[in-house]
């Protein structure tokens, strides 16, 4: 599952009445773009209204990070230090789609012919948000009233990837841990370089010959420079005992890292 759903039902106190989501983004929700100083990139999408009433959505830029232990931060464009969204325009900032139809929505990405300060290469990247605007979006609730709405909000991620950069991760918080379907291995993966990395985790079991009696593995995630995941490795079938084992973080190509572990399952 990627780090952020392309789906984010958001609830709020407000007026009585549900919005029901009819929104629904075509195409990517996360763009990698390999760049150069100085490139001008364009791309676009389209939105489309799955429901019976016309919709309306507005657009609007943020950052966005996260943690290990699930939290999201979407911050304002600019707080994050390798917030590309500066170099980001798009349009149209509101769209009103009629049922069943779609409509396009264009970005640009004017990266700028000298890097930020400090940053010689590595990955850039900022989230364009499309939000469904409620049609009592602004009323008020009837006195004594309380009511939910839910809001539809979509987010593309944009990054852009300079140069080589420098790879680099560390392992953090592992632990063992017994579930009814038999121990897990959870363990946290900190992107401590300055370029995006997708690795998937895979521990390897070994006896005390050295002969692999087991590997086992998790999907690959999204992991921008200073952002951290939490990986959970099932050993669905291992028997008990204590073993040596690898364990390794493959983002692909030669970004490839590991570390020794001793286990006692």
């Amino acid at each position: 599952m990627e780090r952020l759903s392309a789906l984010l039902a958001l609830l709020a106190a407000c007026s009585v009445g549900t919005a029901h989501a009819q929104l629904n983004v075509l195409g990517e929700l996360a763009y990698d773009l390999p760049a150069i100083p100085g490139q001008y990139i364009e791309r676009s999408f389209e939105v489309e209204n799955l429901g019976e009433e016309p919709v309306t959505a507005r657009l609007y830029q943020t950052d966005y990070s996260f943690a290990a232990d699930g939290s999201n931060a979407f911050g304002a464009p600019g707080s994050v230090s390798r917030s590309n969204a500066s170099w980001v325009t798009y349009e149209p900032s509101v769209i009103v789609i009629e049922p069943g139809l779609r409509e396009t929505v264009r970005f640009r990405v004017q990266v700028p012919s000298e890097l930020p300060e400090g940053h010689d290469a590595g990955s850039f990247w900022s989230m364009l948000m499309i939000e469904g605007v409620p049609k009592d979006e602004g009323a008020a609730p009837a006195e004594g009233q309380i009511g939910v709405r839910q809001i539809t909000r979509f987010g593309v991620q944009i990054a852009t990837h300079l140069g080589q950069g420098t790879p680099s991760i560390e392992f953090t918080n592992g632990g063992l841990e017994a579930t009814d379907d038999g121990p897990v291995l959870r363990i946290d993966v900190v992107n401590t370089g300055d370029v995006f990395l997708r690795p998937g985790v895979t521990l390897r079991i070994v006896d005390d010959a050295g002969r692999e009696i087991g590997s086992y593995s998790s999907d690959p995630k999204r992991l921008y420079p200073g952002t951290s995941v939490r990986h959970v490795v099932r050993l669905q079938g291992a028997a008990p005992g204590s073993y040596s084992a690898i364990l390794i973080a493959d983002a692909g190509d030669e970004n490839v890292f590991g570390a020794s572990l001793n286990l006692t399952l």
